[in-house]
């Protein structure tokens, strides 16, 4: 749906609808359409607001504001619309994108992306609802470590949308009318035997007590992957979801900001939240531990063109994930 909408509608079509009455716009640059008083629609202050704008290329086509909305990062299509017209998701978004324009665009989506929907939504309320201090968090609630230990930005923790598990997901899906099978077939519920009886029940996929970092492509939730922060003899089952229920081939954790500018590369989930707490201007794209293969393929293929920065840990590991980066350079060359 969100690829759809790209296709079929151009940016400026979708400023001028929106916007375009109130806050006409005029060239700046080559590539980049400001308004003509230099006003950000979204705050109100002047001279941070842009527009990069390549006619034949609509990834290269989206809103930028470098004031007080910078912390959001960049708008396309879909993400410019949510943030103008004050929208909660980007489904929403695309919805009425879809209505505004009389688009013939089928806006269902499969089961399992519903129910990632869901999971991320309630993941997230866990986080910020969760007021009972955490054994496992040094006596602390989830809000509070990752504040106070972590020291991350608040802004940071709302932009990365990052959730707490807390062994409840699968009965919310239930109760939201999903089907014991098709909570199974998305990965994030199983089932497993009662101790001592020949029943069975349905549990979540990811154990309790861990902070858990949806990925999205596209403005939906692709993938998800937790941080454990163990008890005694509590050791950590499963870090991600298994590639077989992953969607929309979530190649990094971040790839919703592709569109900023340049790129940096970390490996792990709060190295990424400490480069957006640093205020990294561009995109933050974390390949949750070794870099692989596919991630380097990925990089040469499709982020050639891209100025590339990689924080790695001054280790043996970082080292070697330095010289594959260098010979993925070397080869684009």
């Amino acid at each position: 749906m969100f690829k759809e909408i790209k296709e079929q509608v151009d940016f400026l079509e979708l400023y001028n609808f929106y916007l375009g009455d109130e806050f006409p716009l005029k060239q700046a640059t080559s590539d980049t359409i400001m308004t003509e008083d230099d006003v950000c629609p979204w705050h109100g202050g002047h001279g941070s607001f842009r527009i990069k704008y390549v006619e034949d290329d609509r990834e290269q086509q989206y809103a930028n504001c470098f004031g007080h909305c910078h912390f959001d990062g960049p708008a396309d299509h879909i993400e410019f619309v949510r943030r103008t017209l004050g929208l909660d998701s980007a489904r929403e978004a695309a919805e009425r994108i879809i209505a505004d324009f009389k688009l013939d665009i089928q806006s269902g989506m499969s089961v399992s992306q519903k129910i990632f929907f869901a999971a991320a939504e309630y993941y997230r309320d866990a986080f910020l609802l969760t007021n009972r201090p955490q054994p496992n968090l040094q006596g602390k609630t989830p809000v509070q470590y990752q504040i106070e230990n972590r020291g991350h930005l608040e802004s940071t923790l709302n932009r990365i949308n990052i959730g707490w598990t807390d062994g409840g997901l699968c009965a919310h899906l239930l109760s939201l009318g999903f089907s014991q099978d098709s909570i199974i077939n998305s990965g994030l519920g199983h089932m497993v035997k009662v101790r001592g009886q020949q029943t069975e029940i349905l549990i979540d996929y990811f154990m309790a007590g861990c902070f858990i970092y949806p990925h999205y492509v596209q403005g939906r939730p692709s993938d998800f992957t937790i941080k454990h922060m163990p008890l005694p003899g509590k050791e950590r089952k499963e870090y991600r979801l298994k590639n077989s229920y992953r969607l929309n081939n979530p190649v990094f954790y971040g790839m919703e900001d592709l569109n900023s500018g340049k790129i940096a590369i970390v490996e792990g989930e709060n190295d990424r939240a400490s480069l957006l707490d640093a205020k990294w201007d561009g995109c933050v794209l974390c390949c949750n531990g070794q870099l692989k293969n596919e991630q380097l393929k990925y990089i040469q293929d499709k982020l050639a063109d891209r100025e590339i920065f990689t924080f790695f840990d001054a280790d043996e590991a970082g080292t070697k994930y330095i010289e594959k980066m260098w010979k993925v350079a070397a080869a684009g060359r």
